[in-house]
This record gives structure tokens, C-alpha cells and sequence, in this order.
């Protein structure tokens, strides 16, 4: 992140279903209170301070579907990090600064991918230290964060996106403020391997994180809420047998 550069920035981003390029792109959150921190640190985020954090991609090839997880690591380039796969093969990095438009890069253009398709993309950041920041009416929000950027991008993917922000998170016992999230996940198309995102094509796109300077906690009433919602999954699951 930049303070700077986003107190000057001029551009608006706004939540809901908006076309981003050539992508339509639907952004929603879960604003409960999930994580919390000691605080976010002022500097700026490049791609190689991203640690940690879970990287899950589900892939079909049309008659079979493959979960795949990776740890987000430093690459031998400057300010760069990174995730690669290898069954298909495709990988997804960051170099310089997150807030930057179009920074990510989703590489899914080596020929042993041809065939497959990307059905979604989740983004962890609870088991290190990378929080989400969005954009919240162009002003800083949770201290520390600046302003953030809303996910955007995917110029050559004319498919529908949904990019779904959770585990809101509040910084020295406080309650969130609702602009920083301890993950993100990306949906292509319908969830069906007919309208999911293309191999053999390079894509890039925008998605701010930040730095908190503790490690992400667990809330203890929403550890409860998730216990008594995964009960009632399972109580409702017998009750249809």
C-alpha cells in the first residue's frame, strides 16, 4: 500500500455489479466480526510480504475437478511473491506494490493447461499476516490502510466474476470498520466448466492488501456462530436423508 499515492488517487470503485473491463464483476462481503489484530502497518505491501497466506485453486478439465492448495512464497525477483501449480500447470504472482492497477498476474497460458478451466480462487490471508483493504469511500478507514482498491480487471475474460470479501477485521480490540478482510474469494462464470476461465491466456488484475503487525485471531463469538451454522448444515443434511 502507498498512503500517498492513494490519498491522491482519483478514481472510484463501487460495490455491487459493475462491468470492469471486459469481465462483469459482482462484489460482495461478510461483515462479520471474524478476525482480529494488534494493528496494520503504515508501509507499503509489495508481493513478496504476503507469507503465509493460503492460496486455493479449483480446477475442471470437463469430466473431473481437482482442489489445489499452496503457501504464498518470496520469488528470486525484487518485491515479488508468488503461488505455482503444477497439475495443471499455471501460477499466480505480485511484483511491486498491491494497490497498483492491474499488478496481480494470473499466469494460465502454459500449454499443460489446455484443457482445463479455473472454476474459483480463494485467497487466505488468515494464516499470515495480509489483510484485504477495499476501497471505503476514498478515505482511509481502518488506520494505517490508506485507501484501499476494490478487485477489478480480467481484460480478456468476457465471463461473469464474483468476488466475495470475508472475515471482516478490527485492530486493537475494536470493532472492524468494514475495509480490511482476512480473505477473498474469486468466482468465474457460473460454476460451470462452460462459462469458467480459459487456460492459454494471461491475466492480470487489481486486489489491495495490507500488512497487520500481529498475526490474524479468531474472534471467539464467531468461532461460535460457525459452529452452531456447520450444526445445522449437518442437522438439516440428516433430516433430508
Amino acid at each position: 500500500m502507498n498512503a500517498i499515492c492513494r490519498i491522491c488517487a482519483v478514481a472510484l470503485f463501487v460495490a455491487g455489479s459493475t462491468p470492469a473491463f471486459a469481465a462483469t464483476i459482482s462484489i460482495s462481503q461478510n461483515p462479520a466480526w471474524t478476525y482480529t489484530t494488534a494493528g496494520v502497518s503504515p508501509t507499503i505491501t509489495n508481493g513478496n510480504q504476503m507469507d503465509g497466506m493460503r492460496v486455493t485453486a479449483v480446477v475442471s478439465n470437463g469430466t473431473s475437478m481437482l482442489t489445489l492448495t499452496q503457501a504464498w512464497t518470496d520469488s528470486a525477483t525484487p518485491d515479488t511473491g508468488g503461488v505455482s501449480f503444477v497439475t495443471p500447470e499455471f501460477a499466480l504472482s505480485v511484483t511491486g506494490d498491491t494497490f497498483e492497477a492491474n499488478n496481480w498476474l494470473l499466469d494460465f497460458s502454459n500449454p499443460s493447461a489446455t484443457g482445463w478451466r479455473l472454476l474459483s480462487l480463494s485467497l487466505d490471508g488468515s494464516s499470515g499476516q495480509t489483510v484485504f483493504d477495499r476501497t471505503f469511500g476514498n478515505s482511509v478507514g481502518t488506520p494505517n490502510s490508506a485507501s484501499g482498491r476494490d478487485f477489478a480487471g480480467f481484460t480478456t475474460f468476457s465471463g461473469s466474476i464474483g468476488a466475495f470479501y470475508s472475515g471482516a477485521v478490527g485492530v486493537g480490540g475494536n470493532a472492524p470498520i468494514g475495509d480490511i478482510f482476512a480473505s477473498v474469494l474469486l468466482s468465474f462464470g457460473d460454476g460451470s466448466f462452460a462459462n469458467a476461465l480459459t487456460a492459454g491466456r494471461q491475466y492480470h488484475f487489481s486486489l489491495d492488501t495490507d500488512n497487520t503487525t500481529s498475526a490474524l485471531v479468531p474472534e471467539p463469538g464467531s468461532m461460535l456462530l460457525l459452529g452452531s451454522g456447520l450444526v445445522g448444515m449437518a442437522t438439516a443434511f440428516r433430516r433430508r436423508r
